[in-house]
């Protein structure tokens, strides 16, 4: 291709290093550009050295309370799975079983050397930087060695990875199974140049919330404060999943029935109203019969 005079040539592989990867005609294609292309386009949102200092304080307070707090992945997980669910209809025990395939990370496991390889690892709470995240895939589709760190030991920041990346995991799994059959028998790198792996880790991403969206001024913000972005995505998210799935719609009605039953169920409890008003209204509680009235 010949712009302005630079001629790029077509890429053999779309999607490693130096390459820019589009869509074309439902076909992906890529073109080998220099470094500093690769890096404008793939690096939207720049931000100065000042933003960079106060954000120290913001990444101190993600390794502590996040990156390194048990109730938070936990909880976290929990989520992600409950969010699956009424989004893709994703039964809680898929997302158990991607989760152990998850933490066992075995070096020839075709779901996720596939998964991997597709893009779909794309993290916000845990795990590495989205630069060292391509190269960690090619790590684990060359080396089995490269495969069985990524991981690493059983620490908070692992499991929260393996709870976050779960449900995830099962999406894809499910989606490749029905646009491509055969698919964990092909090459991890074959499979992520298909169609099929495209629109199945595409639905995978937005299974939970997709903390790639964000307009330039959330984003911005959250290099300085925790939970910005995500707070704006986890709140548009109910209502893209009520226009764009109508099965989620009844999902989301049946929960929303049970929730109101079990409140109703609460309130016949008087100690329900001496729970802070936020917890009442932010986690899911089930009063015990009382012993004083």
């Amino acid at each position: 291709i010949n712009i302005a005079g630079d001629v790029f040539r077509k890429a053999v592989r779309p999607g490693q290093p130096g390459v820019l990867t589009y869509w074309e005609n439902g076909k992906r294609v890529g073109y080998e550009v220099p470094d500093w292309i690769a890096k404008e386009a793939t690096h939207v949102i720049e931000t100065n050295e000042l933003i960079q200092i106060v954000s120290c304080v913001k990444n101190l307070s993600l390794a502590g309370f996040i990156d390194w707090n048990p109730g938070f992945f936990i909880s976290n997980s929990i989520i992600d799975s409950a969010t699956a669910f009424l989004k893709e209809g994703l039964m809680p025990t898929r997302s158990a079983n991607s989760f152990v395939r998850y933490v066992r990370n075995q070096a020839d496991d075709p779901v996720l050397r596939a998964y991997r390889a597709s893009g779909g690892e794309q993290l916000r709470f845990y795990g590495r930087e989205p630069k060292n995240l391509a190269k960690l895939a090619r790590e684990t589709l060359t080396d089995a060695k490269g495969l069985k760190s990524a991981i690493g030991k059983f620490t908070p920041p692992s499991l929260g990875m393996a709870g976050e990346q779960a449900p995830r995991l099962a999406v894809f799994e499910r989606e490749m199974n029905k646009l491509l059959p055969g698919w964990k028998g092909m090459d991890a790198l074959e499979v992520a140049d298909s169609d099929a792996a495209r629109k199945a880790v595409s639905k995978a991403v937005e299974a939970t919330i997709n903390f790639v969206r964000g307009g330039y001024l959330t984003k911005q913000a959250s290099t300085l404060a925790l939970f910005v972005n995500a707070a704006v995505q986890g709140t548009l998210l109910p209502f893209r999943m009520l226009r764009d799935n109508p099965a989620a719609r009844w999902r989301l009605a049946g929960f929303m029935a049970t929730k109101m039953g079990l409140d109703a169920y609460n309130m016949t409890s008087p100690e329900y109203y001496d729970i802070p008003l936020a917890l009442r209204y932010g986690y899911l509680l089930v009063m015990l019969p009382s012993e004083e009235y």
